[in-house]
């Protein structure tokens, strides 16, 4: 009809609709919808608002001061655990076709012991490295890393231990800050999520439990460094191993 400001057919990103049509013509795949880019920017900010919040210490600063302290290690040391059969059995548990997949929990969990000055530490730390060059390349895989520490505040308490580890998760998998969103709504909810064991605790299951997280290698140095008034860790120790 002459002057009808109606379009007759209409497109939008490749999408083509003639006025009165029953069919579409194009696909979807450019478009945007209401104020989608609004809302995925909303979640942005409300994930780098929880990181912020859980931010505790950088773990590679912190790996580089005990290394500064320590010493480097001297060359051909450490490099014998790459053999040894319980870490080759603990390495391949992810289930990446090149070892056992067998869901036992005992090969999820590498437990390395010693007397003062054996050298663990530097040995976590050798391990660290050796991970991040396994898991670099790997999409499906990553590393998350604690050196505890008797005269750092921030590194020995059940608390602040999660609070690195959660917070190096959500960093290597954003999309699962879904878990840990309801626990920051409000700033009264944030301070409570950041004193409790237990909330962090839960959010932590939350997120191990998670297929979207894939395989993530955890190195935790130090954990006799935990203070005694916090170590409610024998309950929670396991999980840092097992899915459920």
């Amino acid at each position: 009809m002459s002057g009808d400001p109606r379009p007759h057919q209409q497109s939008i990103s490749h999408v083509s609709v003639q006025q009165g049509s029953r069919a579409y013509v194009g696909t979807f795949s450019n478009c945007r919808f209401g104020n989608t880019d609004e809302s995925q920017k909303a979640s942005e900010q409300a994930a780098v608002a929880c990181r912020n919040a859980l931010f505790l210490t950088d773990p590679h600063v912190d790996r580089e001061s005990v290394i500064s302290a320590k010493g480097t290690r001297v060359a051909g040391t450490c490099e014998w655990i790459t053999h040894n059969a319980s870490y080759r059995a603990w390495l391949n548990s992810d289930g990446d076709g090149n070892g056992d997949d067998s869901n036992n929990d005992n090969t999820r969990l590498l437990w390395i012991s010693g007397g003062p000055g054996k050298g663990k530490t530097m040995l976590s730390i050798f391990l660290t490295e050796e991970l991040e060059r396994y898991t670099v390349n790997r999409e499906d895989a990553g590393l998350v890393f604690l050196f505890c520490s008797a005269q750092d505040e921030k590194r020995n308490t059940s608390i602040t231990v999660l609070r690195g580890l959660v917070h190096q998760i959500i960093t290597k998998r954003p999309q699962l800050v879904k878990h840990l969103l309801p626990h920051f709504e409000t700033p009264e909810r944030t301070q409570q999520t950041l004193s409790s064991l237990e909330t962090l605790w839960l959010i932590f299951r939350k997120l191990v439990a998670d297929a979207e997280l894939g395989t993530m290698f955890c190195v935790l140095d130090g954990c006799n460094w935990i203070q005694i008034t916090t170590r409610r860790w024998p309950a929670t120790s396991s999980g840092l191993y097992r899915h459920e």
